[in-house]
């Protein structure tokens, strides 16, 4: 269960009050809600014993309630932790994205890097939230910064577009170009994979084991490449990314840019925020 308290600064009276009342290390942290001025104090009754008196005026929400009132309850603290916890889903694409057997493996390659365009929207959105619902500083800040994410013929704005594009069906971008020098094709399925009908192919995305075909079931298992040079390349690719010439089109590249500007502005946003909350806590001299 949960207090909610009206703002971030009684929360932390509260919360001091309560300290003192404890005589030991700190009860908890205020949680701040994302887009208003309210805050939640966590309510454990058996850990506060008669300090909870100082929580008994405020009105209790289940986790239920928080939940469908938008806070966010994660490991990330701050109004800014969602979009922490979405940066960091980013991430992890990435890193898999990046890694060479991930990129010989097509069919999975291409659903992490649509996923990675998912998060990267899901994660502006989630910014972009934040800040329309601060302060003057944060909406303003954010602004500027949404005109990059937006300009035409510029790498954000057209890998967000084609993971939007990519959700509502729209034409392909991505190709598989591939000259292959020579077939090394194994009949043995992969590990743990069940025996069963199955017919072996060769394509420019790699050679794989068709299982299951004419039924529900129905899916490929890669199995390797040919030797050869194969290639994943976006198709359409902008030449800048914030006005400078991006220099390759790797798609790799092209991802791990879009992580770094992400991660630029988050930090960015954390760091107005915290100064924010410092200054309501009396933190600021």
């Amino acid at each position: 269960m949960y207090k909610r308290i009206a703002s971030i600064r009684e929360a932390q009276l509260v919360l001091d009050a309560i300290n003192r009342c404890l005589g030991e290390s700190r009860y908890a942290e205020p949680i701040p809600h994302p887009t208003r001025e309210d805050a939640l104090i966590i309510f454990r009754p058996e850990i506060l014993g008669e300090c909870q008196s100082y929580l008994a005026a405020y009105p209790t929400l289940s986790d239920e309630q928080v939940v469908s009132e938008g806070w966010y309850l994660g490991p990330f603290p701050g109004r800014f932790g969602k979009s922490r916890a979405k940066l960091e889903e980013a991430q992890h694409l990435f890193d898999y994205l990046s890694d060479p057997v991930t990129r010989d493996n097509r069919p999975v390659f291409r659903s992490l890097f649509f996923a990675y365009l998912a998060t990267l929207y899901s994660l502006k959105e989630s910014i972009q939230k934040v800040c329309a619902a601060r302060d003057w500083e944060l909406k303003a800040w954010w602004l500027y910064r949404k005109k990059e994410l937006e300009a035409k013929g510029e790498l954000l704005e057209y890998l967000i577009r084609i993971g939007n594009r990519d959700k509502h069906n729209h034409e392909n971008y991505l190709r598989y170009p591939a000259r292959i020098y020579g077939i090394q094709m194994s009949n043995t399925l992969p590990p743990g994979w069940p025996a069963g009908n199955y017919r072996l192919v060769m394509s420019g995305e790699g050679n794989f084991a068709l299982m299951d075909e004419g039924k529900k079931t129905f899916r490929r298992i890669p199995l390797g490449l040919g030797s050869g040079l194969y290639v994943t390349e976006l198709i359409g690719v902008p030449g800048k990314h914030l006005g400078t010439p991006i220099g390759e089109s790797n798609i790799v590249t092209l991802c791990r840019l879009a992580k770094e500007y992400f991660e630029d502005i988050l930090f960015t946003a954390e760091n107005i925020d915290s100064a924010t909350l410092s200054q309501a806590l009396g933190n600021n001299p």
